[in-house]
């Protein structure tokens, strides 16, 4: 087996442009298109972390969905334990995450990082923070409350992972 030992990321850099003016989507305009080579499902992100991914691509243009969208999911570990499950967008740029095994120990302040799975994007980019976690009297799963590492409402620029 030949296993790399470094991962080859290549991210290519747009502004935004717009921002969809709605309480329906979350989404922003960026100034890339596929005349730049730009894609539907890359993932997008900042220094501070995930942002979302591209799901709508014209000429000059594209659209991104957040990943505090309710449309939107993401699959996460939380990184000190490894615990895996799927992140999705609520209302106020909160996200939650599902299918967390109940057994498993998390704690408010846990930083929650991409898994790799689901083919969008790269396993081990930082998403967030868990704020919350609910675990009812029964079930076999908890859920976590996540606040994303971006302030989406400050971004002025991004980065395209290809």
């Amino acid at each position: 087996m030949e296993f790399k030992k470094e991962a080859s990321i290549v991210v290519f850099p747009a502004q935004i442009i717009g921002k969809d003016p709605s309480n329906w989507f979350k989404t922003i305009i960026i100034d890339k298109g596929t005349d730049d080579g730009i894609k539907e499902n890359q993932a997008v992100v900042t220094h501070q972390g995930v942002v979302g991914h591209i799901i709508e691509v014209t000429p000059k243009a594209a659209k991104v969905l957040l990943i505090s969208d309710q449309n939107s999911s993401v699959a996460v570990i939380i990184q000190d334990n490894r615990t895996e499950g799927i992140m999705l967008g609520m209302q106020h740029g909160r996200c939650k995450i599902d299918y967390l095994t109940r057994t498993a120990e998390i704690h408010e302040g846990d930083m929650v990082i991409t898994s790799g799975l689901g083919g969008i994007f790269p396993k081990g980019l930082r998403v967030g923070a868990v704020t919350q976690i609910k675990k009812k009297s029964y079930g076999l799963f908890q859920d976590a409350e996540v606040h994303p590492f971006v302030d989406f409402s400050k971004l002025e620029e991004v980065l395209i992972i290809r």
